[in-house]
């Protein structure tokens, strides 16, 4: 049953531009499902019957959800006229892949770089012609990493270069030679292929206006990780006549700045009360107040997040580390959560998280990379990150079939098998039916060269290139031991603090770090900000909003028990 409020209400009966800003646990990707009931009917009935509701995400976990949400209330899924997709897709499809040729006749379809980093692969030896000082650009601001704007200005990493004069002219004519490359012959990122879609739409608008027509209502979630150049092609199709559009999501939950979201462009159409309809949610669903009080240290907002949930069953706990020993503070934790079932472990960053999982040794006992590859991927499957698994997989197999091929051919292949979708049980196959990690380093290795020459059936015989020397005590000794795999799919569950973001659990501890140097987070961030957080506070937020009944912090143990109380309240239990 879905309970309806005030705000609800408000969101549901809202038609035309409108903004939903939604709070952690309020529940907006159901709103989302349920409005939809209503809004696919109304856009049949008042367009046509080939005229639908574009629903975009910016994640597929997202877009997944919400069609599950949307079949437990109408007991289907969205299909034709109506459209639940990415972002990325929607563009792809529907403006970028049947246009291209406009743009570039000698190119029928582009294709579409699952990777940005796949272009760092290809030799493009003219780049090296362009040079600051004696070093090529190229070794400075990778392929990769180059970015167009929405002004045909260039950006590294979503970021302006930090040059001048002579050296910037000859950064920006390094990446008109890279993007003329890539458009010629039709290698296009996600980034590239929301550029084009803004120069099909200026170039020939009667295709966005075709567009509107077959999509008069969009949905954006998840819209506070839409970036500035994905906001311009939506804009774009608001000037051509789109006259519905709804964005939804959290602010202080956008979490890929590294990826060129924009927060505060969903923060400037929502306080443009003339041209847009702002709803707000403030109410939680998932958490106890106390959890909610606790990462409301990171909002400026002076508006009150009020949980539904009257009973507080847990207070605050911190625990205090000694670095390098984190691992006793997860054990106490799991004593501290077994009442409950769906309990967590978050960090920032794959390095405290590999340290705790095991995945430490980086010893590499051959000369290619193929073994400690399939080490890895298995490693990912039994820890259910499936795609993680076959992706990785998947870039193995073109070397392993193709070894003659050069790099850059060996890489289209690899682009062709991501189109192949029936493959990925065939991976999953082949890895779950690697040898034993059991075996010995000796051992292991003979099987799997085996293993793999019967798989792919190889008319050369694959060799690992075994490294000599390394000790009769290293060959015996097992893939298990060597790499810490044993009973790997029954650990603890943990991960990175972008892989929760969604997500729900009872029960959930937070790692901060010592202090808030690069990458880190720490209890300096855990401050009210006076303007609008940063990402380090964000991640913060992001964390601490997660669970249900119980939250935790691990911080050093060096941390005063009196900045503790200051930060969280004297309700907090420390343990020492």
């Amino acid at each position: 049953m879905f309970e309806k409020n005030d705000e609800i209400n408000r969101y549901l009966d809202a038609r035309g531009k409108v903004v939903l800003n939604a709070c952690p646990g309020s529940g907006k990707t159901t709103s989302i499902a349920y409005k939809l009931q209503s809004l696919t009917k109304e856009t049949i009935e008042s367009v046509s019957n080939f005229s639908g509701v574009a629903c975009l995400s910016f994640t597929n976990i997202a877009k997944d959800e919400i069609n599950q949400k949307y079949k437990s209330f109408s007991g289907k899924f969205i299909t034709y006229p109506h459209l639940v997709s990415t972002i990325d897709s929607f563009i792809n499809q529907y403006i970028v892949l049947p246009n291209y040729h406009l743009l570039y006749p000698e190119i029928t379809r582009p294709t579409i770089l699952d990777k940005q980093n796949i272009l760092d692969e290809f030799e493009l030896k003219f780049l090296f012609r362009y040079k600051i000082g004696k070093r090529p650009i190229r070794f400075s601001y990778f392929p990769s990493s180059i970015q167009l704007t929405k002004n045909n200005s260039f950006l590294s990493n979503g970021n302006k270069p930090n040059l001048t004069g002579s050296s910037l002219n000859e950064f920006n004519n390094y990446c008109i030679a890279l993007k003329k490359w890539q458009f010629k012959n039709g290698f296009l990122t996600n980034n590239d292929t929301a550029y084009l879609a803004i120069q099909i739409l200026e170039k020939f608008p009667e295709i966005g206006k075709s567009l509107i027509k077959r999509f008069p209502l969009i949905i954006l979630d998840e819209a506070q990780d839409t970036s500035e150049i994905h906001f311009a092609i939506f804009d774009k199709l608001i000037k051509l006549g789109l006259k519905n559009i709804e964005i939804i999501g959290d602010p202080y939950q956008s979490l890929y700045e590294w990826r060129e979201a924009r927060p505060d462009l969903f923060i400037e159409r929502y306080d443009n009360s003339e041209n847009w309809i702002s709803c707000d949610y403030t109410f939680c669903r998932r958490s106890e107040q106390n959890i909610i009080n606790t990462y409301s240290i990171l909002r400026d907002s002076n508006k009150t997040i009020n949980s539904t949930l009257t009973d507080i069953t847990n207070k605050i706990t911190v625990f205090k580390y000694e670095i390098g020993k984190e691992i006793n503070i997860v054990k106490e934790f799991i004593e501290l959560s077994k009442p409950y079932k769906e309990n967590h472990i978050v960090v920032r960053g794959r390095k405290l998280l590999n340290e705790l999982l095991g995945f430490s040794n980086t010893k590499d006992y051959w000369k290619i990379d193929i073994p400690i590859l399939l080490i890895s991927a298995k490693q990912h499957l039994l820890k259910n990150e499936i795609k993680i698994a076959v992706n990785t997989i998947r870039k193995l197999i073109s070397r392993i079939k193709y070894p003659e091929l050069k790099y850059e051919d060996q890489r289209k292949k690899e682009i062709e098998l991501q189109k192949d979708y029936q493959l990925n049980s065939k991976i999953i196959e082949f890895i779950n039916n690697l040898p034993s990690f059991d075996l010995s380093l000796k051992d292991w290795n003979s099987e799997t060269e085996d293993f793999i020459n019967a798989f792919f059936k190889l008319d050369t015989k694959l060799d690992f290139k075994l490294k000599q020397k390394q000790g009769k005590a290293t060959y015996e000794t097992s893939i298990a031991e060597l790499y810490n795999t044993k009973n790997i799919e029954n650990q603890f569950p943990i991960s990175t603090i972008h892989q929760v973001k969604g997500k729900t659990f009872d029960t959930l501890l937070l790692f901060l770090s010592n202090n808030s140097s690069g990458q880190k987070i720490s209890i300096n961030d855990c401050v009210k900000p006076t303007e609008f957080p940063n990402d380090s506070k964000r991640m913060i937020y992001v964390a601490m909003s997660r669970p249900r009944n119980l939250l935790a912090i691990a911080v050093p143990k060096e941390t005063d028990n009196n900045e503790l109380k200051k930060i969280f309240g004297n309700e907090i239990i420390i343990n020492e």
